[in-house]
């Protein structure tokens, strides 16, 4: 994770910004909407708005978020960052499949990571994940993964 972080995930994430220096795109405001609501859709984990979301209590003492984005899939930071990425490559439009490699890049990286937080989970939280993963089957794609 240490080399994807600090090598791997800056060299890649950095394609999009230089091709769209190299190649001014001139969008137009509607068709970056959808780009710039894909990209806040993160909410404060504090906040008074998501207090009243449901919750199994883990054997650790810790609380497992059961609806709202937690209601979708196991990891939806991951799922957040995988859809930033996805953002930022969109301006750049669709003239090369090499724009994209930031993206698949990032989702081999959170996949294996999605891949190692389970087994980590498992074990911290066993019945409680056991019945977390049933109630929330998909780990980071809704309806596919």
């Amino acid at each position: 994770m240490v080399l994807g972080e600090y090598i791997w995930i800056p060299f890649f994430s950095s394609i999009p910004v230089y091709y769209l220096l190299q190649q001014p795109n001139d969008a137009h405001f509607l068709s970056t909407l959808p780009i710039i609501l894909l990209f806040s859709f993160r909410r404060n984990p504090n906040d008074s708005s998501v207090a009243h979301l449901e919750t199994i209590i883990s054997p650790s003492g810790q609380n497992l978020l059961v609806s709202g984005w937690f209601g979708w899939v196991r990891h939806p930071n991951y799922l957040g960052d995988l859809l930033m990425t996805f953002t930022w490559t969109l301006f750049c439009g669709f003239s090369s499949v090499v724009l994209y490699v930031p993206v698949l890049f990032c989702m081999k990286l959170l996949l294996e990571r999605v891949t190692e937080m389970e087994e980590m989970c498992k074990e911290k939280h066993r019945v409680a994940w056991g019945e977390y993963s049933r109630r929330v089957p998909y780990k980071l794609l809704p309806y596919i993964y």
